[in-house]
């Protein structure tokens, strides 16, 4: 029997073109980049998601510089972490790289309340080294959750 190895996704909600290059020049051809660039969109997906489509998710907080519609300047971060808790898995590692402290700390408190692992560090402060480290957590958990459903 066959098995086909699914490649680690990676699902990034944020706004700033200049953000998303960061993240497209960080992320391994080996993993996939899911990326949205508005809260309504990215709460649309994640409703649209199963519990472990993703390796790990990057989250912004204030996401209003490419919104689809005007109803959606009123949606931020915590909007979309509203969402994330109820239809995603909390084994599913968050990384914040808001620079809005406030936001980050409103975030961060719900999804930790879910038991979600959640690193943050403002974009400010983000260098590859850091994320590679981050990303070499979610790639661990990624591969120990697909070796258990290959087993099973």
């Amino acid at each position: 029997m066959t098995t086909i190895q699914r490649l680690p996704r990676l699902l990034l909600i944020e706004d700033s073109p200049a953000r998303i290059e960061q993240f497209r020049q960080w992320v391994p051809e080996s993993m996939v980049l899911v990326t949205v660039t508005s809260a309504g969109r990215a709460i649309g997906i994640l409703q649209r998601s199963d519990p472990f489509d993703y390796a790990g998710i990057m989250l912004d907080h204030d996401l209003q510089q490419q919104i689809a519609n005007p109803g959606e300047l009123a949606l931020s971060g915590m909007d979309v972490v509203n969402t994330l808790v109820t239809r995603i898995s909390y084994e599913i590692p968050v990384l914040l790289h808001s620079i809005s402290p406030a936001g980050v700390a409103s975030m961060r408190r719900k999804l930790e309340a879910a038991s979600f692992d959640v690193t943050a560090i403002p974009m400010t402060q983000l260098v590859h080294a850091q994320f590679k480290l981050w990303l070499s957590d979610v790639l661990e958990l990624w591969n120990i959750r697909e070796e258990i459903a290959r087993e099973n």
